[in-house]
């Protein structure tokens, strides 16, 4: 079975128009889509880096907040029953 590029390459030259695919662990490491600020890695606490979703569109109004990884499992719980609950 011939690989995937060689598909491709054989389609355009039949003037075929198609593109490869990417899969979701290929496109969260590409290259352009890292340059292009639309995915950020970020320092997880206990999972090491993760890579995240970030829009690389600005607006004027509004301060660029950088992304973080997500609380741990009951992190903030203590706050939460604190504040909300009185406890």
């Amino acid at each position: 079975m011939p690989d995937e590029a060689a598909v491709v390459a054989t389609a355009q030259l039949c003037k075929i128009p198609g593109e490869l695919v990417r899969n979701a662990i290929e496109s969260m490491s590409e290259a352009h889509t890292l340059g292009r600020g639309m995915l950020r890695r970020v320092e997880h606490p206990s999972l090491g880096t993760e890579v995240l979703p970030y829009s690389p569109h600005r607006q004027h109004w509004a301060d660029r907040v950088a992304p973080m990884p997500g609380l741990e499992v009951g992190q903030d719980n203590a706050e939460v029953l604190a504040v909300r609950w009185g406890w």
